[in-house]
């Protein structure tokens, strides 16, 4: 594959996610100024709650079939595994939310929302059912390479969930209402993407009970790691909640939205980047190696830019949600990391050694859920942060460290490991800098110099690349 069609490939799913950073910057002051501290932490937590049961429901096979899409096994097409999958979500929705309608809703609502409102546990209930549709419609718009379908409902569901619910405030600042709009939309989005992929899905779905085992073997030991990705934020703002900072959820729900808008690169690249990595492993190691270098820059560059500009962003940011910015680096390493993963951690997938994922899920969540408990009584919110920073840390250098094992995606382990520690060292020391811009620009600097040191090479690859484009466009 030639440089320009790669690139190309990934401007071609971009958009959404242009989109999302242009509704997140447009969002964030009108959330701010519209909704109360502890309502908007109650909306938060459905999103988060619900994206997160969706990941659990799955029980890994939204990963199971990007991993045998181009390669099925024996006598099983891909709308056999589609079918399987959807099916197996859709059950395994309907057995947890009768298990808790029977034993714990009120608990779940008093949890959730801190009164007992049953209406907002049943709009959870289809918010999960729905969402695992549309994760499944959606992989299959990517793997397909139908970027125009993937647009459409990937944009669709950032208006429903990230920006109309807030019209909901034109009528009440009561949560609810917001919840019953985020559902709605999302279940307005699946029958969009039924209909625009009916020619595929009525193929005759062909899968034999040994492939499902296949798919389940693979998919159960992955399931947590990508919940883990989900929950990583969650499950701190969950604690939080239960320990009665009900202020204190929205507050840091607003600066994780905030890291969100940032996460526009990271999010652009990750989309096509998992099809690539499954189908072109055995043949583009190389192209592969210097896409890692490249990640590793820009992820510098991006963290140094987001320092800069931060006070601009907390400047739109009304009442107490401005309290967030000394936390704010530390809640963009959970984006960062996520995207440096993608070009160090994929060789666990690749020899399907999914059992480390399940390790590497568990402890991370154990840190996370450990910290929070202890921490959160003494330091508030400040703990619940100290477990989102431990968490990514230790998702990232223990994916990326078995992962090379079976894969070897690193060109320079000491270049990279350089880069990973500067990027860690600016986010942390933001706690300091943020308050005080002098020392923002020194520690700027330093990065920008150690950057330029450490990856010289590769920026003279992106001029060259830059310049023959160039070349070839005047000549045309």
């Amino acid at each position: 594959m030639k440089t320009r069609e790669f690139l190309s490939n990934i401007a071609k799913f971009s958009l959404p996610t242009v989109v999302s950073a242009a509704i997140g910057i447009l969002v964030l002051p009108l959330v701010s100024r519209v909704y109360p501290e502890e309502e908007y932490g109650y909306i938060s937590n459905f999103y988060s709650v619900g994206n997160m049961m969706m990941g659990v429901v799955l029980l890994g096979l939204d990963q199971a079939y990007i991993r045998f899409f181009n390669e099925p096994p024996k006598t099983t097409n891909r709308s056999g595994m589609f079918r399987f999958s959807l099916f197996t979500g859709t059950a395994v929705s309907l057995i947890i939310v009768g298990m808790l309608f029977l034993f714990m809703k009120e608990k779940a609502s008093q949890y959730l929302f801190n009164e007992k409102q049953f209406t907002g546990v049943l709009l959870l209930a289809f918010y999960v059912i729905f969402l695992s549709a549309y994760k499944l419609l959606n992989i299959n718009c990517r793997l397909l390479n139908r970027a125009g379908d993937y647009n459409s409902m990937q944009i669709g569901f950032i208006l429903g969930n990230r920006f109309l619910f807030v019209l909901a405030a034109l009528f009440s600042k009561y949560y609810l209402y917001s919840v019953l709009i985020m559902t709605v939309s999302v279940f307005l989005i699946d029958i969009y993407g039924f209909r625009r992929q009916k020619i595929e899905l009525m193929e005759t779905a062909l899968i034999t009970n040994a492939a499902k085992y296949q798919m389940l073997r693979y998919a159960i030991p992955a399931m947590p790691a990508a919940v883990m990705v989900l929950l990583n934020n969650s499950l701190a703002k969950i604690i939080l909640g239960g320990f009665g900072y009900r202020r204190e959820v929205g507050i840091l729900a607003i600066a994780t939205s905030a890291a969100n808008v940032f996460s526009i690169i990271p999010s652009a690249f990750a989309v096509y980047w998992s099809a690539f990595m499954y189908k072109y492993y055995h043949t583009e190691q190389e192209r592969i190696k210097k896409v890692h270098d490249v990640i590793m820059l820009m992820s510098i560059i991006l963290i140094m830019i987001i320092l800069v500009t931060q006070d601009i962003l907390y400047s739109f940011l009304g009442g107490d949600y401005r309290s967030s910015q000394p936390y704010f680096m530390i809640i963009m390493l959970t984006p960062v990391s996520t995207l440096l993963i993608e070009t160090t951690g994929y060789g666990i997938a690749i020899a399907k050694k999914t059992v480390f994922m399940l390790g590497i899920s568990a402890s991370c969540l154990a840190i996370v859920y450990l910290t929070c408990m202890f921490c959160i009584p003494v330091m508030g919110v400040y703990g619940a942060v100290i477990g989102i920073l431990l968490s990514a840390s230790l998702n990232f250098a223990a994916r990326t460290l078995i992962s090379q094992h079976y894969y070897i995606s690193i060109s320079s382990g000491l270049r990279t490991a350089a880069a990973v520690i500067m990027i860690w060292g600016l986010c942390i020391g933001n706690l300091i800098m943020y308050s005080n811009m002098r020392i923002r620009i020194i520690g700027i600097l330093t990065a920008l110099v150690l950057a330029l040191i450490l990856y010289r090479d590769v920026i003279r690859n992106i001029v060259s690349v830059l310049i023959s484009w160039s070349k070839e466009r005047t000549n045309a």
